[in-house]
């Protein structure tokens, strides 16, 4: 099964330590650790639950991000996260691990959704991004807070070697 060490950590897969150094992997935000339960099982199997109002905001609001990317404005960007990451993950941060170890963010050309999954103030929705450094798998985790969405962090999914030809 995945692991959700970095749900917090905005679109893209790091493992950094308090201090903004990068750590082996295993290491979360403090207090943010999120085990494996939390996420339903029937995720990773079905094809999910959005609503199509719901899904239509996770797009929205994802293809807003990649847009601010694209155009390597940082700040706007940043700004479509929830505040409990921003409280444990700063502006500089947040530009330096993207431009580092995200350029396929920096040159996207499209994403397509794959999966949305809702469960109450929580929502997790799976794409494919398109880009011209090389395609990403990305699930990103969404928190409702108040009367609107916010990326709460995500996870680069591991490629199905299953699915690649021989």
């Amino acid at each position: 099964m995945k692991s959700w060490l970095l749900l917090f950590i905005l679109p893209f897969l790091f493992a950094c330590t308090a201090s903004d150094q990068a750590a082996p992997s295993g290491i979360v935000l403090p207090e943010e650790q999120i085990v494996e339960e939390e996420i339903p099982k029937e995720f990773e199997k079905s094809s999910g639950n959005c609503s199509e109002t719901t899904e239509r905001n996770f797009e929205q609001i994802i293809g807003s991000q990649m847009s601010a990317l694209a155009q390597k404005d940082f700040a706007s960007a940043y700004e479509l996260t929830s505040e409990r990451f921003k409280s444990g993950f700063s502006l500089d941060r947040f530009t330096g691990v993207i431009s580092e170890f995200y350029p396929g963010l920096l040159d996207n050309t499209d994403f397509v959704g794959t999966k949305c999954l809702e469960m109450g103030f929580t929502g997790f929705y799976e794409i494919d991004v398109r880009s011209l450094s090389g395609d990403l798998q990305l699930r990103y985790r969404f928190e409702y807070v108040g009367d609107a969405w916010f990326i709460a962090g995500a996870e680069e999914m591991p490629v199905d070697e299953s699915q690649v030809p021989a």
